[in-house]
């Protein structure tokens, strides 16, 4: 694999750590991953006014990323293609716990990588403390409306018999 010298640290590193400048002309950019996230990383935080004027004008030329919300949030506006229910899996034991969220991956995250352990839902929170992250998959069951998707969740809790939940109609585990 090739290689390339960075402007800014000076390193010589491979190709796959740089970021694309234009992948339809096969260009990379002349800083490597971390040396840009270094440099945006002080340009948005010593001259916030600069760095939103310039968001404000991506924001509104791409409005197919954001969306016309009003106010940019620096993300996506939240659809119904987000939200849904998912499965996640020990697979040392077996025991299986079954979500729904409006925003099924990141929720997914969150038990997995961000929690830690530490959430609201203390079954599935205990084991991954226990067991570690590593033993536990997670897939999407389905998408589906925001509406639908307690009943959604409902009916795959029923098929999957879930250990970590509790049964939301009698408060027990």
């Amino acid at each position: 694999m090739s290689t390339k010298v960075c402007k800014k640290c000076g390193e010589e590193k491979l190709l796959n750590r740089y970021d694309w400048s234009n992948k339809k002309l096969g260009y990379k950019k002349s800083y490597c991953r971390e040396c840009s996230i270094t440099i945006n990383y002080e340009w948005k935080f010593n001259k916030p006014t600069l760095w939103r004027e310039w968001f404000n004008k991506y924001y509104a030329a791409n409005p197919e990323k954001y969306g016309v919300t009003g106010e940019p949030k620096g993300r996506k506006p939240m659809n119904d293609l987000k939200s849904g229910v998912y499965l996640i899996t020990n697979t040392q034991t077996g025991e299986t716990y079954v979500g729904c969220s409006s925003d099924v991956k990141r929720r997914i995250w969150r038990h997995l990588e961000y929690n830690r352990g530490r959430s609201k839902q203390k079954g599935i929170s205990k084991a991954i403390k226990q067991y570690g992250r590593e033993v536990f998959t997670s897939e999407v069951l389905e998408y589906c409306p925001k509406d639908v998707m307690f009943e959604r969740e409902a009916e795959w809790m029923k098929k999957y018999k879930c250990e970590y939940n509790r049964n939301k109609a009698d408060g027990t585990k």
